[in-house]
């Protein structure tokens, strides 16, 4: 096998292991800004160290579930993360937020075309923009044999009221899963702060 010279392709006299001024670690170098401003409705965060001040994960009914929604509407803290899911996991709703008000949700659906088909109902049926056709969806989480497949649909437009969106999470859990105000339902409420 043949030997290759690196040095071919590599000039050490302009290469160094120095950072540039001003960053302490490589995610410096490469988002300058550190917080990256909404795309397609979604939120993106640039990696930084958070400090985490609330991280509560509870079986509720359903009926208590605006409660944390009114929780992270009005939160302050830097970022934020909701997800109400169905017992069974084949249903969940994720809701991010920020302390600048930006806000998003996807709707995260185990493969299965009845309720595929009551998701794109719902959506349709209450104003909410229709979910991509099914073969323009966001790509399978992973493909683990015995694990459903997860299909997330993005939720938009975003309610602007804690009660709106409540109202919105009650109907989803009622119409996708077929649960009621006292079905029990898995909430996860995260907060941090920038470290």
């Amino acid at each position: 096998m043949e030997e290759v010279n690196v040095s071919k392709f590599v000039n050490f006299q302009k290469r160094s292991v120095q950072l540039p001024p001003g960053c302490k670690d490589l995610i410096d170098v490469l988002y300058p800004d550190r917080r990256r401003k909404s795309h397609g409705g979604s939120i993106q965060f640039a990696p930084r160290p958070l400090k985490t001040i609330r991280d509560d994960s509870i079986t509720v009914a359903v009926a208590d579930a605006g409660k944390y929604v009114t929780d992270m509407w009005h939160s302050r803290a830097w970022m934020r993360q909701l997800v109400i899911s169905a017992l069974d996991d084949r249903f969940n709703l994720h809701i991010y937020g920020t302390d600048d008000g930006q806000k998003a949700a996807t709707a995260w659906l185990a493969s299965d075309e009845s309720r595929e088909h009551a998701l794109r109902d719902c959506f349709a049926r209450h104003g909410l923009n229709p979910p991509p056709p099914p073969d323009e969806s966001v790509a399978p989480i992973s493909f683990v044999p015995n694990v459903p497949v997860q299909v997330v649909y993005p939720l938009s437009p975003i309610p602007a009221e804690a009660t709106v969106m409540s109202d919105l999470v009650m109907l989803l859990l009622r119409e996708i899963c077929g649960l009621n105000a006292e079905s029990e339902i898995r909430v996860h409420y995260f907060e941090a702060e920038e470290a």
